[in-house]
């Protein structure tokens, strides 16, 4: 066939290809910037973020972003990022060659490998060259960094976005990852190590990394998972978090339904960000000691790039990816290295190629990975060794030695109920470490001295009651097909109010058939929320059956709700309504979806022996422990154990205070409809890490 080639406009972003449309940018942002606030720069304000610069939206056309985006090309439509002079520089990186041959070419179906290696390279420096090289420089000039992150970081595909992402990322004062997916267990963290490997390299000499996380949630992401994922990010260097996200208010989930995090006040557990800031410093500065890797990784982008629109192009790349996670699964440190650098004398550098593994300098090439990683650490010795009860190597524990001999310890499973001895060897030195799911240990040798728990009898808890201390506020759910929602009252139920939508799609509804007016403020629901609803008065729900109708069509959006149902009332999942709380129930026969915060207090017998503590499996929540009255102390994170001051004997006060996520907020929202009307290019669904979080304690136990 014939084909004809143009330049038109990017329809998606900016051109930073172009170095006058990357001078006009910083005089509209970085110039007027400084020119309001300069007393604060280099010190209120250390940095400026760019995000996700790339040059592959300019091939997106406006369908969506991400890996479907990478790949929509067709043989009509053809589009590729150009700058003037792109034909002059391919030639030179091909020994000569012509583009619009060459992408002629491959439409008729030639082999395209070198059409694909120049093709990137030449975007990718041009992309560098004229926009990372000119914000790095400018904010270098101004004395404050560059920050941020690149478009993609799995280490093949970022070829796509980036051309060589290590030399583009080590242009930035604080170099930075994008840390998007939550999912714990490495095997579905592919992307984060390369990203926190590619962000490790870039930060090396410099005074940190800095990674967006929490993101996309879920929204009953448990701190025992915030700190497990801090903690990974700080084994690769990183020492700065920003956590996200922190709206004003939620009106942006009518139109981003798929995930919903806050970090703000929203959240009922938001005062335990002051334990785990305190961790964060420390984890901080964990990340800034010396690092000493016992192998190098050459990362081949030439390689990848040749590979790219072939078959061979993901299952090379997912392979290579394995192989980062088979370094960390073998307790193996590594540092990237670039194509064309040159390693540290006396560190073995492995490499990857059509012919599979290997130790450059070596002929022997390995397609067995464990056969791999046995002769990896046959030619660079570990310094430290975890190993299982069994004398077995650990393979999911992320295990960093620092050069001042100081160990982290990071699990990276998402088993939570895991409580285990880890035998640990450090230069032919042995100690013990207690490591629970999502644990970390960090401290140096004379620190593994622990011993487990010995249990010492299950605790009774007496006449229990549970005290919210707030409204239960229960979402009203519905369908857009069936726009109503029907509850039982099974006693007269005092103080009811209703809390409506009304500054995103105003909601219109009525009490059986009877309508709403809900005119107050809406003082029953969380902070960020509360700004979108207004609320009615208190009524009295006699028994029976009610049916809420919401009569104006709108929808129910999954993390924005149309209507709620508050006051002090317990609710179970068949929807009956009872008024106030009774004893000795559990939380979630009571309160299956409340938000907030909540006491559980009983009566317990506590043995004539001192040395005790109190053991409670509370689901990961943020629990307080008071003993008549008195707090023992709050955890975020296990281990759940608070000590019993020496001398306190006999029939005590014992008070679980739980505060939960936001996630019960939004109710059985399987319930609703799956066709939500906003775009889906990311699903992180609720429930898998917390779903359980908040739902009392499961288990109370003395524990010396």
């Amino acid at each position: 066939g014939s084909y004809t080639t143009r330049v038109t406009h990017n329809p998606v972003g900016a051109d930073i290809l172009n170095p006058e449309a990357v001078s006009r940018f910083v005089s509209l942002t970085h110039e007027r910037y400084y020119s309001e606030f300069k007393d604060y720069f280099g010190r209120v304000i250390p940095a400026i973020f760019t995000d996700e610069p790339s040059f592959s939206y300019s091939t997106s056309a406006n369908k969506g972003i991400l890996e479907a985006n990478f790949t929509s090309f067709d043989h009509d439509h053809f589009p590729l990022a150009w700058y003037p002079g792109l034909e002059e520089d391919y030639a030179v990186l091909t020994g000569g060659r012509d583009l619009h041959e060459d992408v002629i070419a491959y439409l008729g179906g030639a082999e395209s490998g070198a059409l694909w290696t120049g093709y990137y390279t030449a975007v990718g420096d041009r992309m560098r060259h004229t926009y990372i090289e000119t914000l790095s420089r400018w904010c270098e000039e101004h004395g404050i960094a560059l920050t941020g992150h690149l478009m993609y970081e799995k280490l093949y595909k970022s070829v796509r976005c980036n051309g060589n992402p290590l030399k583009s990322l080590s242009l930035f004062g604080l170099p930075g990852f994008d840390e998007a997916n939550s999912d714990i267990d490495i095997r579905a963290r592919e992307m984060e190590i390369s990203g926190l490997a590619l962000a490790q390299y870039a930060g090396r000499g410099k005074k940190g990394e800095i990674c967006e996380l929490y993101s996309v949630g879920p929204a009953d992401l448990t701190m025992s998972h915030m700190r497990q994922l801090m903690w990974m990010c700080a084994a690769f260097g990183v020492n700065n978090y920003i956590v996200a996200v922190a709206s004003m208010d939620a009106r942006g989930n009518k139109e981003k339904g798929d995930w919903y995090f806050h970090s703000g006040r929203t959240q009922p557990w938001f005062d335990y960000y002051r334990e785990f800031t305190a961790e964060a410093a420390r984890a901080a500065e964990y990340a800034r000691k010396p690092y000493e890797p016992q192998v190098l990784v050459r990362v081949p982008f030439r390689y990848f790039m040749s590979l790219d629109k072939t078959p061979a192009f993901e299952q090379r790349g997912v392979r290579y990816l394995r192989f980062l996670e088979a370094l960390l699964m073998h307790q193996v440190q590594f540092m990237l290295l670039d194509e064309d650098e040159t390693g540290a004398e006396g560190l073995p550098v492995l490499g990857f190629g059509p012919d599979g593994f290997y130790v450059e300098g070596e002929a022997a090439r390995y397609c067995d990975m464990d056969e791999y990683m046995d002769h990896v650490n046959a030619i660079a010795p570990r310094r430290v060794v975890v190993r299982e009860k069994d004398g077995s190597e650990t393979r999911d524990v992320l295990v960093r030695s620092w050069a001042d001999g100081c160990v982290t310890l990071v699990d990276i499973t998402d088993r939570d109920s895991t409580d285990r001895m880890l035998d640990v060897t450090v230069n032919g030195h042995h100690g013990k470490v207690r490591l629970q799911g999502h644990g970390v240990f960090a401290g140096t040798l004379s620190d593994m001295n622990a011993a487990m728990p010995e249990p010492s009898g299950d605790i009774c808890m007496k006449r229990t009651s549970i005290k919210p201390q707030g409204p239960n506020t229960v979402r009203c759910i519905y369908t857009t097909d069936a726009p109503e929602y029907e509850f039982t009252v099974t006693r007269r139920t005092r103080g009811v109010r209703f809390i409506m939508r009304d500054a995103v799609d105003p909601v219109e509804a009525t009490l059986d058939g009877v309508p709403l007016a809900a005119e107050a403020p809406a003082d029953g629901i969380a902070e960020g929320f509360r700004q979108l609803y207004s609320m009615t008065g208190e009524m009295t729900l006699k028994p029976g059956k009610h049916c809420l109708k919401v009569v104006n069509g709108v929808t129910d959006y999954r993390f924005l709700p149309s209507v709620f149902m508050s006051g002090d009332f317990s609710m179970d999942r068949e929807d009956r309504v009872t008024p106030g709380y009774a004893k000795d129930r559990e939380p979630m026969e009571m309160l299956p979806d409340y938000a907030g915060t909540y006491d559980i207090t009983s009566r317990i017998d506590i043995p004539e022996e001192d040395g005790l503590s109190i053991a409670l499996n509370v689901n990961l929540a943020c629990a307080e422990l008071l003993l008549d009255g008195k707090t023992l102390g709050r955890k975020g994170w296990g281990p759940y154990e608070w000590r019993i001051p020496d001398g306190i004997h006999g029939r005590h006060t014992l008070t679980v205070r739980i505060s939960t996520s936001i996630m019960p907020l939004f109710g059985q929202i399987g319930r609703l409809d799956e066709d939500q009307p906003y775009v889906s290019w990311l699903r992180i669904k609720p429930g898998m890490h917390g779903d359980k979080a908040g739902t009392g304690v499961l288990k109370a136990a003395f524990v010396r």
